[in-house]
């Protein structure tokens, strides 16, 4: 057999391994052609496949995100000199850096690149095309962290109902507009519309990627949540904790998805006043997330918050107010103090501070 047949293989196959979620696996696969693909590419040989096979993806989902960046970067870099700027390839590259901005909690930065990426991919592909759906579900994503719901929602629609007409409606592609548009929804309060569209994806990433593959546990970490925030906590605890034990199966303890699993549990056993428990899982998610993420990622400072609220719920005033600090300081700088998440935390510490006061207590 050819070694280019072989390299082919290799690929193709790690095609099929990133497609289940087995990360670790494609890794493997990818690193063994990356050195033979970029040396094609000094040569100017053209592929029909993005010269870094993946490879940056793989690094985003394993959550090694700096790493990620970097290969990248590099990947943009060297698509543009051989291919052009305009070209598809380069331009699905800097959308993935936009994810890539995206899960480091560089939200600004990753709209810029987003609507940058879907403007000139509209007039090179049409509007109708897989990969300009990808740029609209993808700058919904974003313009949802910085709480710009409304936008959001048209974008998440605009991408599910583009996906459903081009792909089907049990397309795995559709299936994550419909998750999408689910955690806008429940961003919103829209409770009954978003537990539609989390079951509807659920199920249909169930069947078709199986219950262990990170994308089925996001959607039943995301129903848990959801049904936590309708106050049924029985349920939601079952469900959260088939998502984290999922996910530290699959991903491992450390995994940013992870991380997020612990910490909706957290809530979950707060609200049923399993107040020790509570704490245990936020110190928890929050020593993971300031070892993985960082101190200001806003990921992080949502632990902060959680916790602090948490202080707040058994009137450890103290410990709450300085926690509540620390989430509206961070909030504010990483997200702006206009966003829904920062103004709701100013206003947990506010109140904190006047419960404090009406008691005598020092500040």
């Amino acid at each position: 057999m050819g070694h280019r047949l072989v390299q082919e293989l290799r690929v193709q196959l790690s095609f099929l391994m990133m497609s289940e979620g087995r990360w670790k696996d494609a890794e493997k696969l990818q690193v063994q052609v990356r050195v033979i693909e970029f040396e094609g590419v000094k040569c100017g040989r053209h592929y029909t496949e993005p010269f870094a096979f993946n490879l940056a993806t793989i690094y985003r989902n394993l959550g090694r995100l700096k790493e990620a960046e970097e290969l990248e970067v590099q990947t943009i870099e060297t698509e543009k000199r051989v291919l052009g700027a305009k070209h598809p390839h380069t331009l699905t590259s800097v959308s993935n850096l936009a994810l890539i901005f995206r899960a480091q909690g560089k939200y600004e930065a990753a709209e810029k690149m987003n609507r940058q990426v879907l403007n000139r991919i509209e007039k090179v592909l049409g509007v109708r095309h897989r990969d300009t759906l990808f740029s609209i579900d993808n700058l919904a994503l974003v313009l949802q962290n910085q709480g710009k719901y409304e936008a959001a929602e048209e974008m998440a629609r605009q991408a599910r109902d583009g996906r459903e007409k081009v792909l089907g409606v049990k397309h795995p592609d559709t299936l994550i507009s419909v998750s999408n548009l689910a955690t806008v929804l429940q961003d919103q309060a829209k409770y009954k519309a978003a537990e539609e569209m989390h079951r509807r994806a659920l199920n249909g990433r169930k069947k078709v990627l199986g219950v262990e593959h990170p994308d089925t546990l996001i959607n039943i970490d995301n129903l848990a949540s959801m049904l936590q925030k309708q106050g049924k906590y029985k349920v939601a605890e079952k469900m959260s904790r088939r998502a984290l034990n999922g996910n530290e199966k699959v991903l491992g303890v450390e995994h940013p998805d992870t991380l997020i699993s612990i910490s909706n549990l957290a809530l979950i056993l707060q609200y049923q006043e399993k107040y020790k428990a509570a704490e245990e899982m936020n110190r928890r998610a929050l020593n993971g997330m300031e070892k993985v993420l960082g101190v200001e990622h806003p990921n992080t400072l949502t632990s902060v918050y959680s916790l602090a609220y948490l202080f707040h719920t058994q009137k450890p005033y103290n410990d709450a107010s300085v926690l509540y600090l620390r989430a509206s300081e961070g909030f504010s700088k990483t997200l702006g103090p206009d966003h829904p998440t920062t103004r709701k935390c100013s206003q947990h510490f506010l109140s904190v501070i006047h419960e404090m006061e009406s008691q005598g207590r020092d500040i």
